[in-house]
């Protein structure tokens, strides 16, 4: 974590600004994208009550910091910007990245889980953005369309990475997993 461009700490952190001055927390950990808020001064109920002068006006007394928190979720590196000619083979690949990252010990299974979480969201947004994933109910029957075949990729993938949080498969089992998943919905 840093505060106007100096390490302070990690989170959880509860910290006392001044309140006179804007500051910028920014957040970073390796392998996910920075994560910037601004607190600025804003007058408060006493900037009316009160006439401006002396230590009060100093230490700024007749403001506040807003916003007064930070919650954030970092969004993981291998998030693209775009899902490219072929969403399938994009999200295989930056899915297949995150398992390389478990496999190494660069991450662990529940970050791995958030990572894949955040990829799915990602390039399902982008599939179908008038359809709320939760209205999505795939249906085997009738012939699956590109968003169907998207959920069902989706809810296999996720039902790997539980197993493998777990305990129930090993990283490379779950690689193998994921790499057969990925190829079935290719051919689809």
């Amino acid at each position: 974590m840093y505060i106007n461009g100096v390490p302070t700490g990690v989170t959880p952190m509860k910290i006392d600004l001044a309140r006179k001055l804007t500051h910028e927390v920014r957040l970073e950990k390796r392998g996910y994208n920075s994560a910037v808020k601004y607190f600025a001064p804003v007058p408060n109920e006493k900037a009316d009550n009160f006439i401006r002068f002396g230590l009060e006006k100093d230490l700024g007394f007749h403001v506040d910091l807003e916003p007064g928190t930070m919650k954030t979720e970092m969004e993981s590196g291998l998030i693209p910007t775009s899902t490219g000619p072929d969403p399938f083979e994009r999200m295989a690949q930056r899915a297949l990245a995150a398992d390389e990252k478990l496999e190494s010990g660069e991450i662990t299974p529940l970050e791995h889980k958030f990572i894949i979480e955040q990829i799915i969201d990602f390039f399902y947004a982008d599939l179908e953005p008038s359809i709320k994933k939760t209205e999505m109910i795939s249906d085997l029957v009738s012939g699956a369309s590109e968003p169907d075949l998207f959920e069902q990729m989706a809810q296999r993938t996720l039902a790997a990475d539980e197993k493998l949080e777990s305990g129930e498969i090993t990283p490379s089992e779950h690689k193998f997993m994921i790499e057969q998943i990925i190829e079935f919905f290719q051919e689809q």
